[in-house]
């Protein structure tokens, strides 16, 4: 198997797991909502996530883009520097004033991914379940604002750079990289991260 075959196959393991064809399920929170600001209805929890999705996608997109280049030109270990030196640039250029979106986990490979208070919870709940990919949280901020998160479950070709037996080069490489890298140690099937997005209504 090729770089470039290793790469999509990690990309469909790992961040397309909430774009299948299977039912979404759904969870609304109101645990940071502000007094006297109800649970979102479902209607508006339709509304963001449909919005929200659709500003993942492009995002997505250009994650597996990257991957993929650095992949084929360096294997896993290429895939590590492409991440690092694209992948916050991708978010970025997806954010605004009004949107905010990015990538998560309660084991962090990138500190400037740390999760905000209310995205605690729903990794702890994923964490702790069965892997669902269709499922989706939308939690009320307060303000008009609303949270939404998708899980990230590890693939099996995820586990190169993310499992519990790395190569010399890519443990190298995430040395260098990312000092105090914590996302390592995963089997397919486990939860990896979340995608998340903030936005008004």
């Amino acid at each position: 198997m090729n770089h470039r075959d290793l790469a999509a196959l990690c990309w469909m393991g790992l961040c397309l797991t909430g774009c299948g064809e299977k039912a979404p399920e759904a969870t609304t929170q109101a645990g940071q909502a502000k007094a006297g600001e109800k649970v979102p209805s479902e209607e508006t929890t339709t509304r963001i996530r449909q919005r929200a999705r659709g500003l993942l996608a492009p995002v997505k997109r250009n994650l597996k883009g990257a991957l993929t280049e650095g992949m084929a030109e360096g294997g896993p270990a290429g895939a590590v520097e492409a991440c690092r030196i694209k992948a916050p640039g991708i978010a970025a250029a997806a954010s605004g004033k009004q949107v905010k979106l990015g990538r998560s986990a309660l084991k962090l490979r990138n500190p400037q991914n740390a999760p905000a208070p209310w995205m605690k919870p729903i990794l702890e709940k994923y964490a702790s379940g069965p892997a669902s990919s269709g499922s989706y949280e939308v939690v009320a901020l307060g303000g008009g604002r609303y949270g939404y998160a998708e899980p990230i479950y590890t693939g099996t070709m995820c586990t190169a750079c993310h499992g519990e037996a790395i190569a010399p080069e890519v443990k190298a490489a995430l040395a260098q990289s990312y000092p105090e890298d914590q996302a390592t140690g995963f089997k397919p099937g486990q939860l990896r991260g979340i995608f998340w997005v903030e936005l008004p209504l």
